[in-house]
């Protein structure tokens, strides 16, 4: 499936994708395109196929007997790029319609780093405190200084 993936973006741009490569390729998809697959990887695979050079010699021998809700929806999506395999699902590609873009890769979900466990706070009424209560004010008091004549 990455081999896929990288063949629909040559080195260069116009340069002819290497005849042996492509049905090497086209065979490999063609065997992971079978009925006895999961539909997610058949989502996976059509959407790389679909998007590949090769697209026209993979030709899936079977296909799911009872596909997906999304399975469908992204054959329906992809119809107009590999009909021959869309018309295996029963559906038919609009004539005219624009290429669908290449669905952009998910990124994985980053799970946060749990906080550090916080000490736990001294119990307030555990030990009692003493407190002194000053005679002194607690500011200094200014008198009236002597004044030199």
């Amino acid at each position: 499936m990455r081999a896929l993936k990288i063949s629909s973006e040559p080195p260069k741009a116009g340069q002819p994708f290497p005849a042996e490569l492509g049905a090497k390729l086209a065979q490999a998809a063609t065997s992971a395109m079978s009925s006895e697959k999961a539909p997610d990887r058949w989502i996976a695979v059509l959407e790389a196929v679909a998007f590949s050079p090769v697209r026209a010699q993979v030709k899936p021998t079977s296909v799911p007997e009872n596909p997906g809700e999304a399975l469908l929806a992204t054959v329906k999506r992809v119809a107009s790029l590999v009909p021959h395999i869309a018309s295996q699902f029963g559906v038919v590609a609009a004539a005219g319609t624009s290429a669908p873009r290449p669905l952009r890769p998910t990124r994985p979900v980053r799970q946060k780093p749990k906080p550090a466990a916080k000490p736990a706070a001294p119990a307030a009424a555990s030990t009692p405190v003493a407190t002194e209560v000053s005679s002194e004010p607690a500011t200094p008091v200014i008198t009236d200084a002597p004044t030199s004549s």
